[in-house]
C-alpha cells in the first residue's frame, strides 16, 4: 500500500522528507543500539543522528563504503572516522557497499535509497528524491547484518592515518584519472566473504562486453577502461570469495566443487537453481581470465576446469 503522507505509525512507504522524520522518531524511542549501513556518509548527517539519539545508546555502528573516489568527489567526508571515534561510534569500511539501511534496537528498520548525507535525508534544500520503507526486522535480518559487519573492516587509527595521507595527496595532486586506493590499502581490506548474492556477480559474459555499459556489480558507470574494471574486479565480493575458498581448500579446486560451495554461499531467497549457479561461476572465471588476475590460474587439464592459486594470497 502506498501512503504519501506522514500520518503516524501506519506509514510503510516514505518519500524524501518523511525519511528524515521517521529516522528522527526512531532515534527518540531507541535505547540500546543503532546500525547505519550507507554507501555515502557526510559528517553533518552523522551529527544529525548523534545529536538526536538518546544518551542511553551505547552500541552505535556505522558501515560505509569509504572508497577513495567517494571522498575525492565529496560524496563521503574523510573526517567521519574522527567524528565516530570522538562520539563512540564503531566505524567499518566495505568497499563494495551499496545498501542503505537504518536499524534501531534490532527491531525497527528504515531501508531504501537514502544515504546518510545532507541530500539523502534532506538536511538541506534541493535534496534528492529518495524512497524508503519502514519495517520490522527479525532475527534472520540481524544475522545477515552481523555477517555484513564481520565481512567489513573495522577502522582504527593506523588504517585511517594511511588512508588519510593517501587521500590528501590524491586531492592535492589529481594527475591520474584512476581514483582507487593503492595496493598498500587494498591489501588491508581483505574481509572474509561469508555470504553472497546473485547481483555480486558479473551481468555480462565477458568484461569486454561491459565496456561502455553500466556495470552494476562493480558499481561503475559506463566509460571505464579495462584497467579500471580490473582494479574494481580485484576488490569485488565474488572474486575475494573465490580467493578465500581456494585458500581454504589447499589452493586448487575443480569447477564442480566450486559450484557446490557457491550454491551454499548464496543467500538469495529463493536460492538459484544449480544450472544458474554454474552460469554465475562461469562468468566469474571468464572475467578472471580476461582481466588477467595474477592470483588465479584457470586451466583444463582434463575435462573439467581447474582453478588454482598462483601464489599465496595474504
Amino acid at each position: 500500500t502506498w501512503k504519501f503522507e506522514i500520518a503516524g505509525d501506519n506509514v510503510s512507504i516514505l518519500i524524501s522528507d518523511e525519511i528524515k522524520k521517521c529516522i528522527y522518531k526512531e532515534l527518540q524511542s531507541c535505547h540500546q543500539s543503532i546500525v547505519v549501513i550507507t554507501a555515502f556518509c557526510k559528517q553533518n548527517a552523522l551529527e544529525f543522528m548523534q545529536k538526536n539519539c538518546n544518551e542511553t545508546i551505547k552500541d552505535k555502528t556505522l558501515i560505509v563504503r569509504f572508497q577513495l573516489k567517494d571522498i575525492i568527489n565529496g560524496a563521503t567526508d574523510l573526517q567521519i572516522y574522527e567524528y565516530c571515534k570522538s562520539h563512540e561510534w564503531k566505524m567499518y569500511a566495505y568497499f563494495d557497499l551499496h545498501a542503505k539501511m537504518y536499524i534501531f534496537d534490532d527491531k525497527n528498520g528504515v531501508i531504501g535509497s537514502a544515504n546518510l548525507t545532507n541530500k539523502g535525508i534532506l538536511l538541506e534544500e534541493g535534496g534528492n528524491l529518495e524512497m524508503a520503507e519502514k519495517c520490522e526486522v527479525d532475527e534472520t535480518d540481524i544475522q545477515r547484518v552481523n555477517c555484513l559487519i564481520k565481512g567489513s573492516v573495522e577502522m582504527d587509527d593506523r588504517i585511517y592515518s594511511i588512508m588519510k595521507a593517501e587521500a590528501l595527496d590524491k586531492m592535492k595532486n589529481r594527475t591520474s584519472s584512476e581514483l582507487g586506493w593503492s595496493k598498500r590499502i587494498t591489501d588491508l581490506f581483505r574481509p572474509v566473504e561469508n555470504m553472497l548474492f546473485v547481483n555480486d556477480f558479473p551481468e555480462y559474459d565477458t568484461a569486454k562486453e561491459s565496456l561502455g555499459q553500466k556495470i552494476e556489480f562493480l558499481e561503475m558507470s559506463k566509460g571505464e577502461s579495462l584497467t579500471e574494471i580490473q582494479q574494481a574486479f580485484s576488490l569485488c565480493r565474488a572474486y575475494r570469495w573465490l580467493l578465500e575458498l581456494l585458500q581454504k581448500h589447499g589452493g586448487e579446486m575443480y569447477f564442480g566443487e566450486i559450484t557446490v560451495e557457491l550454491h551454499s554461499a548464496l543467500v538469495n531467497d529463493p536460492k538459484p537453481y544449480r544450472k544458474d549457479v554454474k552460469v554465475l561461476l562461469a562468468r566469474l572465471l571468464e572475467w578472471t581470465q580476461e582481466l588477467e588476475c595474477k592470483e588465479v590460474i584457470v586451466d583444463r587439464p582434463r575435462h573439467s576446469q581447474r582453478v588454482r592459486l598462483s601464489q599465496k594470497v595474504n
